[in-house]
C-alpha cells in the first residue's frame, strides 16, 4: 500500500513540476487508490482552496448567524449517520482531505454536509 502511495505521489510531483514549465494547468486529474489515499492527495493538492472555501462559505456564514463550531458539528450528525449507511468511504476520504489540508475533520465533514445543500446554516 505504501509503494502505491509513493508511486502516486511521484507521478503527482512530476506533473506539478512539469506543467508550470509547459505553461498550463491540467484540466483533469485522475486519482486512484483507497478512499484515504485519494483523500490525502486531494487534500494536498487543494489545501488552500479547502481552507478558503471553509472560511468563506461556511465558518464566516455560521459566525454571522451566531453558530459556533461545536454546533456546526452537532448539526451535521444526521448527514454523517446517513453517509455511514450509504457510503462510509466518503467519510474516510473526507477525514483524509481534512488532515492533509490542516483543518478539523469534524468541521470539514460538517462543511461538506452544508456547502451544497445548506443543511446546517
Amino acid at each position: 500500500m505504501l509503494d502505491q502511495m509513493n508511486k502516486i505521489l511521484m507521478i503527482l510531483a512530476f506533473f506539478s513540476l512539469s506543467l508550470p514549465a509547459i505553461g498550463q494547468e491540467p484540466d483533469l486529474v485522475f486519482l486512484s487508490g483507497s478512499a484515504s489515499q485519494i483523500g490525502n492527495i486531494w487534500g494536498m493538492i487543494n489545501k488552500k482552496a479547502v481552507r478558503e472555501d471553509m472560511d468563506n462559505y461556511f465558518l464566516d456564514k455560521a459566525s454571522e448567524n451566531g453558530i459556533n463550531e461545536e454546533e456546526l458539528i452537532r448539526r451535521s450528525q444526521t448527514f454523517i449517520n446517513r453517509v455511514e449507511n450509504i457510503a462510509p468511504h466518503w467519510l474516510e476520504e473526507a477525514r483524509s482531505i481534512a488532515d492533509k489540508a490542516g483543518v478539523s475533520p469534524e468541521l470539514y465533514i460538517s462543511f461538506i454536509a452544508n456547502v451544497y445543500r445548506n443543511l446546517i446554516i
